[in-house]
């Protein structure tokens, strides 16, 4: 047993989409295969603030020029999928700015979307990660850690914050799961 399997945040993770820069335009000078990591940053202005991360390569390597979706790892798990949700999108550095990324989720809403399916929730009556829809419950990262709220008429109605991703996961889903209007006909 390694010690992922003792620290259950060890577990956490975000899926990006990654846009590794071509060698000429200042990329990385060679593939990436599977055990390559880099510190992933999530704004380029300084002081720049890196998280270590390894990308899931798989067999195939990640090729200067290419783009994949990716799952990443962090060594600090719970502050660097927290940031990297916030920001949205994040660089990858090996000396220099050799690719981008941006995200797409993470392991606990993605855990999170599958038991509201499991439970026959409508997809229609909830937005997660962002509060480009109205009428409907939002589960989205905010400067306080994370945040929901029944959005309704440009108004963020029952607007709960809460420190940490799980802690909103669990209440979100509780919370929809009581109401009547959520479920599929």
């Amino acid at each position: 047993m390694d010690s992922r399997d003792r620290n259950p945040e060890s577990h956490q993770h975000i899926i990006a989409n990654v846009q590794m820069y071509e060698t000429a335009s200042g990329g990385k000078k060679g593939a990436a295969y599977q055990g390559w990591g880099c510190p992933c940053l999530t704004s380029l202005d300084e002081p720049r603030v890196g998280y270590d991360a390894w990308p899931d390569i798989g067999d195939e390597p990640l090729l200067p020029g290419t783009n994949r979706r990716l799952r990443f790892v962090f060594l600090s798990p719970s502050e660097a999928v927290h940031a990297m949700l916030q920001a949205g999108r994040f660089y990858l550095w090996e000396g220099r700015i050799i690719g981008e990324a941006t995200v797409v989720t993470s392991s606990l809403t993605e855990d999170l979307v599958r038991l509201l399916e499991e439970s026959k929730i409508r997809p229609d009556a909830y937005n997660i990660g962002s509060h480009d829809a109205s009428e409907v419950y939002v589960l989205k990262p905010c400067s306080g850690g994370w945040e929901t709220f029944y959005s309704e008429r440009g108004h963020k109605n029952e607007r709960r914050i809460f420190e940490t991703e799980a802690e909103a996961c669990r209440y979100f889903y509780d919370w929809i799961c009581q109401s009547s209007t959520t479920r599929q006909r």
